[in-house]
């Protein structure tokens, strides 16, 4: 069914919009950049991809003890059901507009060291990627834990180093290959957790590495040329944990396109609460979440990846959740407000959060999330398409904030959307596609004004700057500079360009004429006021 076009107003105060870290993070960037229908830049594209899940423990199974005679061998055998078209389907119905697929590449590969991936392989894990883009939704593809062999880069025995440059070579540029053609749905990511403690070496060289490696996978992709030279790569964090990632020895690899790079970390918090079932569990139990403190925690912890948005690069949490039931069973309490609060810091910070999910919610055999209350919050935070905003502050020369401002967006068709305000106010139009407008603000003795912005995939900020009629050096009053202003441009001498044109033409007529200059002389001599 297609969603129906919601449009909502508001009106913000300053001390509303003044929520320190976790303030919405807001872009406008250009028009689409592909012919896949996906956004231009790495920041777009995360809003795009909405919210999304794992298809856990299935790819990337792996052990000594599977018998690896064939892909589906593996994909059950960490006691997921065989993948189909229906499963994705339910994971569409849920609310998710995105499946990561992590995958243990090492499952039937050669072993004469050339790496070679078994086609069959190869073909299963395309399979599943076609399930996921037959649904329009974005896929993520991983080499993941894999058997454990990352460490291999970081050994002292140079021999087992290069063997593993060597693999990590192999990988990709089998998988790469096999996938170029591939739509801009689907996304690339450098590894899982693996990069960081894994390596037998000291903080600075594993930061070094870590920026090796991901440059090494960047590389190789963008060599391969067709969707490959522009596609979106998701680089992993270190740990993919964020205060690790966040840390000034962090680096991106350098691209060949801008906007094209985003980062992975991981958000299990609090570990004893999301992850561990048993009271007695060595490291802690928690049995509720909830509080005020908690809350600030999560958004506080989220917020420190804006530093990455900031610089262009989109934010993936590539796994999530509050997972751990109790013993008996039982929900613990707070879970539905972790996940809650969880969809919504990641919305207001433009991050796509990706549950981690092995038929604990979802289950696939069922096709649904069977937890009432779960699957409610999941559909209500669904990402529909259109549900943009444009917002800023609007601030006036003179700062009068008593006067009553208009501010329309006008799209290329001409639909326009309205809000009302007050000057030195807030503005905020929301429920609006993606595309260019027109930005319309005026009221009372201002002179209008014009911008234009553009949406794609992400909430565009505008500010809005207006001067009462008269006042064309923005200074916020009418004086003799002003009229003279006015009196050169009338008179051929120097022309006024851009909004003090505007300011100028009191009478709105299109022209500055000496009736005009006259009417901001007297309004400036107070013979007669302007407004």
């Amino acid at each position: 069914m297609k969603s129906l076009k919601r449009l909502s107003v508001s009106i913000i105060t300053a001390a509303a919009i003044s929520v320190g870290c976790i303030g919405q993070t807001a872009f406008a960037v250009d028009s689409m950049g592909n012919d896949d229908g996906v956004p231009s830049t790495a920041v777009a594209v995360v809003r795009d991809m909405g919210n999304g899940t794992n298809l856990g423990n299935t790819m990337e199974s792996c052990g000594d003890w599977i018998n690896g005679s064939s892909p589906t061998s593996y994909e059950t055998a960490w006691g997921a059901p065989v993948t189909t078209q229906s499963i994705i389907d339910g994971m569409k119905e849920a609310g998710y507009n995105s499946v990561r697929v992590p995958v243990a590449w090492s499952n039937m590969m050669s072993k004469d060291g050339t790496y070679t991936i078994d086609e069959r392989y190869l073909d299963r894990v395309e399979e599943i990627v076609n399930y996921i883009l037959n649904d329009g939704m974005y896929v993520i593809v991983n080499d993941h834990w894999d058997g454990g062999w990352w460490e291999d880069f970081a050994s002292k025995d140079e021999t087992v180093a290069n063997e593993a440059w060597k693999k990590y070579e192999a990988i990709w540029n089998q998988v790469g290959e096999r996938f170029k053609d591939y739509s801009h749905k689907l996304i690339f990511e450098s590894a899982n957790e693996e990069l960081g403690s894994a390596f037998a070496i000291s903080p600075k060289k594993r930061y070094q590495l870590i920026t090796d490696i991901n440059q090494k996978f960047v590389d190789i992709i963008r060599s391969q040329g067709s969707k490959n030279a522009d596609r979106f790569l998701l680089i992993a964090g270190y740990d993919t944990n964020i205060d690790k990632t966040v840390d000034p020895l962090y680096v991106m690899p350098t691209d060949t396109i801008e906007n094209h790079l985003m980062i992975s970390v991981h958000y299990y918090d609090p570990s004893p609460y999301c992850l561990v079932s048993d009271p007695n569990n060595s490291w802690g139990y928690y049995d509720s979440w909830g509080t005020e403190s908690d809350i600030t925690y999560m958004e506080n912890q989220l917020a420190k990846m804006n530093k990455f948005t900031q610089q262009g690069y989109g934010v993936i949490i590539g796994e999530c959740g509050a997972i751990s039931k109790r013993q008996d069973g039982t929900v613990k309490d707070g879970t539905y407000e972790w996940y809650e609060n969880m969809l919504r810091i990641c919305e207001k910070l433009n991050l796509c959060p990706m549950s981690w999910d092995c038929s604990t919610w979802y289950i696939r055999n069922q096709k649904k999330i069977v937890d009432t209350e779960l699957a409610r919050i999941f559909k209500e935070a669904e990402y529909v398409p259109g549900n943009y905003s444009v917002y800023g502050s609007v601030t006036v020369s003179d700062s009068d904030s008593t006067t009553d401002i208009t501010v329309t967006a006008v799209s290329s068709d001409g639909t326009e959307y309205s809000v009302n305000t007050k000057s030195m106010g807030e503005y905020s139009i929301t429920g609006i596609d993606a595309g260019t407008y027109t930005i319309k603000a005026s009221g009372g003795k201002y002179a209008p004004r014009e911008y234009t912005v553009e949406i794609d995939g992400v909430d565009a900020a505008q500010n809005v700057e207006l001067n009462p009629y008269g006042d064309l050096n923005n200074d916020g009053k009418v004086t003799t500079a002003d009229v003279g202003m006015a009196n050169s441009h009338a008179k051929g001498v120097k022309a006024l360009e851009g909004y003090s044109f505007v300011c100028a033409d009191v009478a709105v007529d299109g022209a500055i004429s000496t009736a005009d200059v006259g009417k901001i002389n007297s309004h400036a001599k107070n013979v007669k006021a302007l407004w």
